[in-house]
């Protein structure tokens, strides 16, 4: 099967929270050749803000404690 991975899905790879398991597992099977996989265009932008946001978040919350 095709599927286009938007930044989410990668997203919860890394990150856990709700869907992550089914993330995972469509990562380990798309790395089995089970699947074919297409990126969004702003796939790698946008995961990239969103692991910024993220570090930026957590560094804030580390200084305040």
């Amino acid at each position: 099967m095709k599927y286009v991975l938007d930044s989410s899905t990668a997203f919860k790879c890394l990150v856990r929270e709700t869907d992550t398991d089914q993330a995972i597992r469509l990562r380990d099977e798309y790395q089995a050749g089970i699947h074919i996989g297409e990126n969004a265009m702003a796939y790698f932008v946008d995961i990239s803000t969103v692991l910024t946001d993220t570090l930026v978040k957590f560094s804030t919350l580390n200084r305040h404690q």
